[in-house]
């Protein structure tokens, strides 16, 4: 015998007027009373549902839960006690955020509480009306996030076929990110030293590395070339990588959570944060 059933609900136990059926109703009271728990399980976040709740008689009930956030928290229905959430950290929805600027797609930031969309078409209104509370931001970045838990973040657009090869971009990103997909035809020698330097550094990346070792990543690049490959370096890191990085360029320092300094032989290690001028003199 079924001890629980888990449901989803919008365009599923909901029709568009965000409605329940009669017969659904009856069905699932029919099996309240056999001892099955019916959950709600969302997409949105569980502080949307409470119509839905009501309207099958499990609002505010102790014992009574809802799925949320695609499986990110699990809540009582009793005071909305939230018992179980995970997220995604800043870094990977940043990474996430700015990645999605360079597609065709309104772009969905979830937190516990709002929902922050940039890029916000009629139709994203539209379908959002009433399930819950957007607010539509048109920032390059959400650093205003930094220190709130976020659940995740959409892309959306209704071409299944354009998202499927955004989806095949983002397992293969670092071919866009480095700007080398339109070169991929031609003979390596063929391309300039900048792009050379991007090759090698996709090269590096085919398998998945953990750490890499990056030797003057930058060195003799035009200063977009090198804004470039510091964004790579900060999204990769943001995966959970680690990059070991000889450089002698001083806008790289940013890029660093620890600095070796060499000189004469002798390394000094210096927080991340150590003023450049404290570096400079070190090494003059």
């Amino acid at each position: 015998m079924y001890k629980i059933i888990a449901c989803d609900l919008d365009e599923t136990l909901l029709s568009d007027d965000r409605s329940i059926s009669k017969e659904n109703i009856e069905a699932i009271q029919k099996a309240k009373e056999l001892g099955v728990k019916f959950v709600p399980a969302t997409g949105r976040g569980y502080n949307t549902v409470d119509g839905t709740l009501k309207e099958l008689g499990l609002y505010d009930l102790e014992n009574e839960y809802v799925i949320s956030y695609n499986g990110g928290a699990i809540s009582e229905n009793k005071g909305s006690k939230l018992l179980h959430f995970e997220g995604i950290t800043f870094e990977k929805a940043s990474e996430l955020y700015k990645r999605g600027l360079n597609y065709d797609v309104c772009i969905h930031v979830y937190t516990k509480d709002m929902v922050y969309a940039y890029k916000f078409v009629q139709e994203e209104i539209d379908y959002l009306a009433g399930r819950m509370e957007v607010k539509e931001i048109f920032d390059d970045h959400i650093d205003f996030l930094k220190g709130q838990e976020i659940v995740k973040v959409l892309y959306m657009n209704t071409d299944y076929d354009y998202l499927k090869k955004i989806e095949d971009d983002l397992k293969d990103g670092f071919l866009s990110i480095l700007k080398i997909e339109p070169f991929l035809h031609k003979k390596a020698k063929a391309l300039s030293g900048g792009m050379q330097k991007r090759l090698s550094i996709a090269c590096a990346l085919a398998s998945r590395p953990t750490l890499l070792l990056l030797d003057e990543p930058d060195a003799a690049l035009d200063l977009v070339c090198k804004e470039d490959i510091r964004e790579y370096i900060r999204l990769y890191c943001a995966q959970g990588n680690t990059v070991l990085l000889a450089t002698h360029e001083e806008a790289d320092f940013d890029l660093c959570s620890k600095l070796i300094l060499l000189k004469d032989g002798h390394a000094r290690t210096l927080a991340a944060d150590t003023p450049v001028k404290e570096i400079i003199e070190y090494l003059s």
